[in-house]
């Protein structure tokens, strides 16, 4: 077992009110294993994922990484498991506007103490089709090729686990199919375990497994 959420809660406070997002969440991941989680939007699908990187802190409840509790574990040393275990993939890329497209890539890799870390993001560079972008900078760069980079920055790491969170959701369909193909490639490709959060059915069909999430709640598609 790879990933493992046990009783996991959310909620948010509005004013006086909370609001729940997730209630009481239970979920299992296997090595090399790819999961949907497909929900509505505003079903708390990014929260989840949040939750699963920690990035966030729930209200309740334990994610475990690789049998190490989230929870139980220091700032450093959730960082430092993040870090080296799991690779996100954000909607909006997140690229650092200062650093070319190779010291976007470089970085996350220098920063979780990977070795050879320039031949490592030159050689990502080059399997998601930029070579030749290198040293342009975010904003001399197109959406789908932003998310190009953003997916092999998650990947400098060798990470055992890809979160990716509606990854397509800002491109042009022509962009967004070639990245959701590439993300699927190189994850058969290294062997990587996939939680992919999308609304979109098809894309959801990819997937060895498939949940839902309505009312807070996870079930079976």
């Amino acid at each position: 077992m790879i990933l493992s959420v046990e009783n996991l809660s959310h909620e948010y406070k509005q004013g006086d009110n909370k609001l729940q997002i997730l209630k009481g969440l239970n979920l299992k991941l296997e090595d090399g294993e790819t999961l949907s989680i497909m929900g509505k939007s505003g079903s708390g699908k990014s929260t989840l994922l949040n939750l699963l990187a920690g990035l966030m802190k729930p209200t309740s409840g334990e994610v475990n990484i690789l049998g190490s509790s989230f929870s139980k574990l220091s700032d450093k040393k959730r960082t430092k498991l993040r870090g080296r275990n799991l690779g996100v993939i954000f909607q909006q890329f997140h690229l650092l506007p200062h650093l070319t497209a190779l010291e976007n890539i470089s970085f996350a890799g220098e920063i979780n103490d990977i070795d050879d870390v320039l031949a490592k993001a030159k050689k990502l560079l080059e399997r998601v089709g930029l070579s030749h972008r290198a040293d342009h900078f975010p904003h001399e760069l197109s959406g789908g090729e932003m998310q190009r980079v953003a997916v092999a920055r998650a990947l400098i790491t060798s990470p055992k686990i890809i979160l990716a969170d509606e990854p397509s959701g800002s491109l042009d369909e022509k962009n967004a199919n070639e990245v959701i193909d590439l993300i699927f490639e190189l994850v058969e490709e290294k062997k990587t375990s996939l939680v992919f959060v999308t609304h979109d059915e098809d894309l959801s069909k990819r997937c060895n497994r498939s949940l839902i999430l309505d009312g807070g709640s996870l079930r079976e598609s």
